[in-house]
């Protein structure tokens, strides 16, 4: 969506953390769009989520620490907010779930829009207590335009008043491109597409691959190791062009992962965190609909056996909208 507002000369403030900046970067740059437009102001905007080592489990000591230690921060970042929308002259704030900027734009009187397919609450609701969440529910009380991402939480669907429903969203594909990427491989075999996103954390062991008779993609930071392994490098501008490439996913369920997968209808075995409200409704809506199975995390030593049931399952379809241009123009219309 930054590429349409950037299409559309629209001047954008970016905040992000260090490594999704240094992402977005490359990515602007390989393009003919206009970089001068953009301002990159690097912090992290939400504690986020904390996995033990080696384990997908979420560590709660650490959650529930970091957590009320940043929510002691609201009231400055609330303001650091509004200096912001004053020094740049912004007049719409768009925050994908990151709720303390809603209050910003509320008390400087501009337009806000929340993207939402899940919100921090759904999660933290489960094991936080009710008093550490006020401040949640307060800004994102603060939003103005709520959009659903498909796939929305119910939970989320329920928090909002009212909202307007779209589809998914991603980075368009390039059938040039994905045929350039499948002429790499051996045709005679399958090719699997494993990620774990942009963060590995909670993943550090290592899976040998060589003998099993399929090609792997694999992206940065995933222990697959083999000849028959490509590994792209951390910078990769398009995910979407190689899972697009491949005949099955494995991954966690993180939304953009899944957005790529479904967009290019490619069948998926997706990690279960069943602690975590976000990934385990996404999984079992998914199995429901048959277009994904859930696996465990120690299942990832033999990576040949989820293979082969995948292989062996009726996939339902179902089609999916990249509406990035609806979102754009529903934001900018607002």
């Amino acid at each position: 969506m930054i590429k349409e507002f950037l299409e559309l000369n629209k001047k954008i403030i970016i905040i992000s953390g260090k490594k999704q900046l240094k992402f977005l970067r490359i990515y602007l740059s390989s393009t003919q769009l206009n970089v001068n437009n953009c301002v990159f102001i690097e912090m992290n905007n939400d504690f986020g989520l904390r996995v033990r080592k080696d384990f997908l489990k979420l560590d709660y000591d650490k959650i529930s620490n970091g957590v009320e230690s940043h929510l002691k921060q609201f009231p400055d970042l609330i303001e650091l907010g509004k200096k912001i929308i004053e020094k740049y002259h912004v007049t719409h704030i768009i925050s994908d779930v990151t709720p303390w900027v809603l209050t910003s734009t509320k008390e400087m009187n501009i337009k806000s829009t929340l993207l939402a397919s899940f919100t921090w609450l759904d999660i933290y609701e489960e094991f936080l207590p009710e008093k550490l969440l006020e401040l949640f529910i307060k800004s994102y009380n603060d939003a103005q335009q709520v959009i659903f991402y498909e796939l929305a939480n119910p939970q989320t669907l329920k928090r909002f008043s009212s909202g307007v429903n779209v589809g998914l969203a991603s980075r368009n594909m390039s059938v040039d491109r994905i045929n350039e990427i499948k002429s790499e491989f051996d045709n005679t075999k399958k090719t699997i597409f494993v990620s774990v996103g942009m963060s590995n954390n909670g993943v550090y062991s290592s899976y040998d691959v060589e003998e099993l008779p399929y090609n792997f993609i694999t992206t940065h930071g995933v222990g697959v190791k083999g000849k028959n392994v490509k590994q792209l490098p951390i910078d990769v501008l398009d995910t979407q062009n190689y899972v697009a490439a491949s005949d099955f996913c494995i991954s966690k369920a993180g939304w953009t992962s899944i957005s790529e997968m479904l967009l290019s209808k490619r069948p998926m075995a997706l990690i279960r965190r069943d602690d975590n409200a976000e990934d385990r409704y996404l999984i079992n809506k998914l199995c429901r609909r048959k277009q994904a199975i859930a696996i465990d995390l120690f299942e990832l030593s033999d990576i040949g056996k989820i293979i082969t049931k995948m292989q062996k399952v009726e996939w339902g379809s179902y089609d999916y909208q990249n509406d990035s241009d609806k979102i754009a123009n529903l934001i900018i219309n607002y």
